[in-house]
């Protein structure tokens, strides 16, 4: 979908709904104690009105496995976790096509099948299944080739969940290159319809994966045991298989200087130093943006509003 077709949070700045909005202060302290910086927070609800709720269209999931030799240990539980997953029946009347993508070295990708609807990956003795069975490990990590294949396969019109799996450092050709490349696919990504969550093993690389989920609206996950991979793929597919509300995007004024969103129900939270873009909410999710501004001592101490040092913005947990 063109960026001049999205839909942007409907936040007023009306005097009225400015009086509702719980404005809060709190300090920054460094390590020793010492206050390090002050800040004014603007907390507004996110607000969207009937017609920003589209009904139900086709929607994708793309499905991203390391095949490099570290997940040797991982990759079995995950196969079998995916299988399950894609087995059930609930699935059976869902709008959903489904992509799988595994990736080692180098010039060293798979594309195993590409939006396929699920129900042929339902049916008995399906092939789709056996593909995923016999995918097996094999050379270093190089994630940015899977991620640029992915975008190949999104089009316009539909949203499109991207789960990323990886147990190591991309790395391959180098971890510069690899950086790079990520960040101008991802910057690519952010133009379309598209949210990730990465799924982090063992020593992954757990900030380069939080990057990329925060830059695409999703969640990163560390996978401490099957059952959190199971719940991060179920919780993709069952919100693609409902009424899933466009893309918004939050402008950020002059005045503030960066930006939080947080929704329990959508179990998200995303931040930005400009326009914040936010994909893959349901037409019932609610939402609140936290507005932060710097400000001085004296300023500080002559607001007249309560001081919270603690706020679930803070809370990465849920």
């Amino acid at each position: 979908m063109a960026r001049q077709a999205k839909q942007s949070s409907q936040v007023k700045r009306s005097s009225s709904q400015a009086a509702s909005n719980t404005r809060t202060k709190f300090t920054l302290y460094n390590f020793a104690g010492n206050a390090k910086a002050f800040y004014l927070v603007d907390r507004i609800n996110l607000e969207r009105t009937p017609g920003d709720i589209p009904e139900k269209s086709v929607a994708h999931s793309i499905i991203i496995i390391d095949r490099s030799g570290s997940m040797y240990y991982d990759l079995e539980p995950l196969k079998e976790t995916l299988i399950k997953l894609l087995t059930l029946d609930e699935y059976n009347n869902y709008q959903l096509i489904v992509s799988l993508i595994s990736y080692a070295s180098n010039g060293d990708v798979i594309c195993h099948f590409q939006r396929i609807p699920i129900q042929e990956v339902l049916k008995f003795d399906s092939q789709y299944i056996k593909e995923i069975q016999k995918i097996h490990t094999a050379g270093s990590t190089c994630i940015s080739q899977s991620m640029q294949l992915a975008k190949s396969l999104v089009k316009a019109g539909e949203m499109t969940a991207i789960n990323l799996h990886t147990d190591g450092y991309a790395n391959d050709p180098s971890a510069n290159s690899e950086a790079t490349k990520l960040g101008e696919i991802c910057e690519d990504l952010k133009d379309m319809d598209v949210f990730a969550n990465t799924i982090s093993y063992a020593s992954a690389d757990f900030k380069l994966l939080s990057k990329i989920a925060n830059t695409l609206s999703g969640n990163c996950i560390r996978a401490g045991e099957v059952k959190m991979v199971y719940d991060a793929l179920y919780d993709s597919t069952k919100l693609l298989g409902s009424s899933v509300a466009p893309p918004l995007e939050e402008p950020l004024i002059k005045e503030y200087d960066y930006q939080v969103f947080v929704s329990k129900s959508g179990k998200k939270i995303n931040a930005s130093s400009s326009t914040l873009k936010i994909c893959g909410l349901k037409a019932d999710d609610r939402g609140l943006f936290y507005k932060y501004q710097k400000v001085a001592k004296d300023e500080y101490d002559k607001l007249d509003v309560p001081v919270a040092q603690t706020d679930e913005s803070f809370d990465f947990r849920f």
